[in-house]
Order: C-alpha cells, then structure tokens, then sequence
C-alpha cells in the first residue's frame, strides 16, 4: 500500500510539471520566446508553467493573427496586443485584467484603404470585471457593451464605424474616446459612427472625445460638471450647451453646424477651436474667458472680435471672417497671429513683440509695420495692396511670404536664415539673395526681373522665376535643385549639366536654341514648348523615369537624343510632327549657347534683323576662330575658318529670311549667339 501511493504521487507531479499551452500563431510563440517564457523555435506549443503566473504582457507592434492560448495567462493583468492582425479576441478566462489594449487591428472599413483583415464583430469582456482601462480604438468592432465592466475609468474605442456602445452602468468612467474616424479627405463618405450617446450617469468623466459621429439629436452634458476636456468635432451638431461644464479647460468644437456659444461660465478654459462649416458664426464673445491661451475661430462670419480681455493669449486664428478691425495692443504675449480672408485696411501689432508667426494674407493693408517684431520666424502677408515692406530687423526670419501685392523693391540681406522667400507677382525690378545662402525655395515670378544672380544660393531646391524679363540664368552652383520654372523669360541660352537632382523643368517661351539634359538622370517631367530649339538631348540613361516631355512649337527641332527610339515613339511626350526621335541626332547640343565660358556676354550681331549683310564683334584674345551658321532645321550654312580681328562680317547671300544661330569657337572656348535675316 505505501509503494502503491508513492508512485502515485511521482506521476501526479510529472503530469502538471510537463502540462503545455497551444500556441498556433507562429508570430505570437515568437515573441514568447523572446521574453523568455519559451525556447527554441516555435513548436506550437509553450509550457503552462511558464505563463499561468505572469501579470503582464506586451505583444504589440507585430503581425500576430491568433492568440489563442492567452486563456492560460489566468494571472494576467495587464495585456498589450494593439497593432496586430487579430480578428478575435477571447479574455473570458483573464479575469484578472486591470488594462487591456488591442487597438489598432488594421480592418478595412473602406475600400479605399487596402488593409486587412475585415475586423471584430463584438467582444465579450462579461467575466473581466476588474478591467479599469481598455483600449480597443480602430479594430471593426460593431458591438461593444461594457456594461459588467463597473470599475472602467478609461476608455478608447475610437475608430469603430457602426459602433453599437453599450456604457451603461461604468459611472467610474474618466476618459472616453468614441470618436468617429475623420473622413473627410478620403473617397469612403461620412464614416458615422454613434447616434446618441448617453451620459447622464457619468459625472466623474473628465476627458470627452466624440467627435465624426452623427450626433444631430444633440449631446447632454449638463451632468458632466467635472469635464475638463471636450473633443466634438465634426459631429453634425447644431447646439451645444457648455454652461454647466465650469470646469472645462479644453473645447473643440470645430467643423460643426453651430450658430453660436456660450461661453461666458467657462472661465477655466485655455483652450478653444470653434471653426464652424458654412461660416456660422456672426459673433462670439470671450469676454469672460480671461484664461484663454489658444483661440481658433476662423471660418465665420463675424465682422469683429474683441480680445482686449484675453491678455494671456498665445495663439489667435481668426482667419476667413469679415473682420474690419482688429485690436490686438493688450494681447502682449501673442506669438501666433493668423488673420487671412478679412477686411482689413491695416494691422497693428506694435504691442506684439513676442509675435514669431504672423499670417494675414487676404486682406486689404497698404502698409505693414513690423519694426516691432524682431521675434518674427514666419510672415506671410500675401494678397495685399502694399508698396514697400520693412524686414530688415528680422534675423530669424526663415519664410516670407509677400506675393501678389505691389512691391517695388525689396531687401532681404539681413535675413540670413530665410529659408523659403515668395515675392511673386510684384513690381520688383532687382532681388538681391547674395547673403541669403540658406534659402532652399525662391518663388520670385512674375515681376520685371531684369537679372537674377543665384550663385551663392547653393541650398536652393524650388526656383520659381517665370514670367519675368532675363537675358541670362546660371544654375551652375544650384546642385540641390530639383524644381526650376523659368519659362516666358528672354533666356537664349540654359545650362542645367551641374544639376543632376532635377526632376522638372520648365522653360516654355524663351529664345533657347539647344538643350541638354543627358546629365538630369532624374528627370521627371520637362517642359520646353515655343522656343527656337534647333537641339534637345534627353539622353540621360534613364528615359524611363522621364514621364513628360512637352516641346511643340519649335520649327527648328527635327530630332531629339533620346535612350531607346522605340520607347520614346510610344510615349505621350508631345514634339512637333517634324521631330523624329533618335539615340544619335549627330547634333551635339551646346548650352554654351548665348555665352562663352569666359564671356558676360553672347555672341552680338550689328545691325539685327538685317537683310543684307551684318558684323559679328569677335571676343579678344582666343583667336583663331572658327564660325558655323545654322539655320532652324540644324543645317550648317555658312563656315568661316581661322577668322581673327574684332569683327567678321556676314553676308546674306542666297540665305532666306529666318532666324539662325552662330557658333564661335577656339581651343577651349565656345560662343554662340542668333541673327535675324528680314
């Protein structure tokens, strides 16, 4: 009987020791090996010993499609599942749970969004009565009902289009996100989620956020006297009562039907953004909300607003109303001012000197003092009607804007952080960026630029400087840049060999007789039309990145260098029909055009146009020379051979009327230039 029981007891104990969990999911075995709980590699199963003792459990970030095996975790506390690939969920036997997190399952909820897998149904957490924080935000869930989960405090079931919620009975309740999600810049319509939404019981809820529902029955808080912060936005509401909510700090409200608010109990709040759509508001009074840091507004309708009492404000976006005036002399520690889209005929921010963003584009000021404002990092006074502009004590200024106003010169030497300068659509005769060796984007078109010297601007990746009057553009020192317009100028010649990041350019309406862009391997897109191009070379070994070409309207163009004949023919590059397409045109192109390398100055004829003969000045010092005539289909015409002195002359001869191109050249040295036969 003794030895009988003894063996008993062996076997009993071998059997729980070697007691194992099934673990199915590869991907989740994995990560229970790396923790240690397991070893080896994944054999579908991990020792029960090993995980029924373990509080805590952090799995998240992978591409786990089942858990199964988690039911044996009975001790867990604390599981952290979120960003996975679950489908479903079952915690019935982890009674033990305080915090749970699986959001963020990747469902498909519009077909516009290529993520798998379809989502959550419903969960069951009945038997997790301990549970006090769940986030469950953006995993498909149609049903959730928390209902036997009393001691909840937090909960994030954001991101869940359909929702059927079910918070009845969790009056422990201090944060709620039942958010929507936000839709509006995808093709997937009004991702609506809840209806109603009930919270008369939670009076201890101090976070709300509920916004991109279709709560247009309206939304009850006046029980909910603890709400610090509300989060409403874009929910179809036409009202909203705050006035019980004393102890709100934080109110966006934005993108919703109201037509007013009141706010006048809310004297806690630092924090309001009531932009409304369809411009709602015709005033708002914020008066009593002295402690007010942050005030978004725009969008409205209203044709003034007092802030002589928000002293404390920061930040004032005020933009898109019909404001006439606007007083801002006792908001003294102001550093963001956006004031766009008003009526405005001036500004004064004299008082604002902490100010470092100021936007107040779309108005109607002649003159703008900023002397004031050495804080200023961003100004953006676009769509005005000034005549001058002040920012010479502005050494932090990194981006200004001043486009389409009526600016007859500006200096920006002093501004050596500027990193993005617009001044387009002005008056300006000379720009002068020399000293602005930061700058990466140069918007400076159409004004009546004359010359525009970017040499020393080597940061620069955006130039903007079409619909000017230039004569000549070096690009030469911008190896950065990989967006340049410089179309409908007076540029005979462009050279962009230097600039191998160039993804697109555009030099439509100038006089350039010969492209090359072998060397622009990241080509993009190249625009070139109504020019006198007689040579185009796209040969860059990489024709198959180069998805537009467009260079119609040049009668002199019969032939473009390309990479592969066949696939350039097939292409929806756009060339005139007298253009063929060739790996070798036997017409090297020469962007020396127009200038020689040890010339200011093209190639000039005296007198142009003429119609019987014409003197070509010869540049000192490199002779002998050698002149090449080309007509506008490419063919040599005319050949003089060791030409020397100061001049050479041409005579028609039998030359039709027409424009032609010359070509000087010496060892090492290359001019060109054009003439006119009448």
């Amino acid at each position: 009987m003794k030895t009988i029981l003894t063996i008993f007891v062996t076997l009993s104990f071998g059997f729980s020791f070697g007691q194992t969990t099934l673990i199915p999911d590869p991907v989740f075995e994995q990560r229970l090996i790396n923790l240690g709980l397991d070893a080896g590699t994944p054999d579908g199963s991990v020792p029960t010993a090993n995980i029924n003792t373990l509080t805590s459990l952090d799995v998240s970030n992978d591409t786990i499609k089942d858990l199964t095996g988690i039911e044996d975790f009975t001790a867990l506390e604390n599981l952290n599942c979120s960003q996975n690939r679950l489908d479903t969920l079952d915690v019935s036997q982890n009674t033990a749970l305080i915090d749970l997190n699986f959001s963020g399952q990747w469902y498909n909820f519009c077909w516009s969004w290529p993520i798998i897998p379809s989502g959550f149904i419903s969960l069951d957490l009945s038997q997790n009565t301990e549970l006090k924080h769940l986030s469950c935000s953006a995993v498909g869930l149609k049903s959730l009902d928390v209902s036997q989960n009393s001691k909840l405090e937090y909960l994030d079931c954001s991101g869940n289009i359909g929702l059927n919620l079910n918070i009845t009975g969790t009056n422990s309740l201090k944060f709620l996100d039942c958010s929507g999600i936000d839709t509006r810049n995808t093709f997937c319509g009004f991702a609506s989620t809840i209806t109603n939404l009930d919270l008369s019981q939670h009076t201890a809820l101090i976070t709300l956020y509920c916004s991109f529902n279709d709560l247009n029955t309206g939304l009850d808080l006046s029980q909910n006297t603890s709400l610090e912060t509300l989060e409403c936005i874009w929910s179809q509401l036409t009202s909203l009562d705050v006035t019980n909510n004393t102890a709100l700090t934080s109110l966006n409200c934005s993108d919703n039907q109201l037509t007013s608010l009141d706010l006048n109990n809310n004297t806690a709040l630092t924090y309001l953004h009531c932009r409304t759509l369809n411009w709602q508001f015709t005033s708002l009074d914020v008066s009593n909300n002295t402690a007010l840091t942050y005030l978004d507004c725009s969008y409205n309708q209203m044709t003034s607003l007092d802030v002589s009492n928000n002293t404390a404000l920061t930040y004032l976006d005020c933009s898109y109303n019909q404001i006439t005036s606007l007083d801002l002399s006792t908001n003294t520690a102001l550093t963001h001012l956006l004031c766009n889209g008003n009526q405005l005929t001036s500004l004064d921010v004299n008082n604002n000197t902490a100010l470092t963003y100021l936007y107040c584009r779309w108005n109607q000021f002649t003159s703008l003092d900023l002397s004031n404002n050495p804080a200023l990092t961003h100004l953006d006074c676009s769509y005005n009607q000034m005549t001058s502009l002040d920012v010479n004590n502005k050494a932090a200024l990194t981006y200004l804007n001043c486009g389409i106003n009526q600016i007859t010169s500006l200096d920006v030497s002093t501004n050596t952080a500027l990193d993005t300068l617009y001044c387009y659509n002005n008056q300006l005769t000379s720009l002068d960026v020399s000293n602005n060796t930061a700058l990466t984007v140069l918007v400076c078109n159409d004004n009546p630029l004359t010359n525009l010297d970017v040499n020393n601007n080597t940061a620069l990746t955006y130039l903007s400087c079409d619909n000017n009057q230039l004569t000549n553009l070096d690009v030469n020192n911008n190896t950065a840049l990989t967006e340049l317009h410089c179309d409908n100028n007076q540029l005979t010649n462009l050279d962009v060999n230097n600039n191998t990041a160039l993804t697109y350019l555009y030099c439509d309406y100038n006089q350039i007789s010969s492209l090359d862009m072998s060397q622009n391997v990241n080509l993009y897109r190249l625009e070139c039309n109504d020019n006198l191009l007689s040579c185009l070379n796209v040969k860059n070994g990489n024709n198959a990145a180069l998805y537009t070409i467009r260079a119609t309207n040049n009668p002199g163009l019969t032939c473009v260098e390309v990479d592969d004949t066949a696939s350039a023919a097939a292409s929806f590059w756009m060339v005139d029909p007298q253009v063929s397409f060739s790996t070798n045109c036997n017409n090297p192109c020469n962007n020396t055009v127009g200038i020689s390398e040890n010339a200011e100055t093209p190639l000039r004829a005296y007198p142009n146009p003429f119609s019987v003969s014409t003197t070509i000045a010869l540049p000192p010092n490199y002779e002998p020379f050698t002149l090449k005539v080309y007509d506008m289909l490419g063919n040599t015409v005319i050949v003089k051979e060791n030409i020397s002195g100061e001049s050479v002359t041409i005579e028609r001869g039998a030359l039709i009327a027409g424009v032609y191109f010359l070509d000087l050249r010496s060892v090492g040295n290359a001019y060109s230039g054009r003439f006119i036969i009448e």
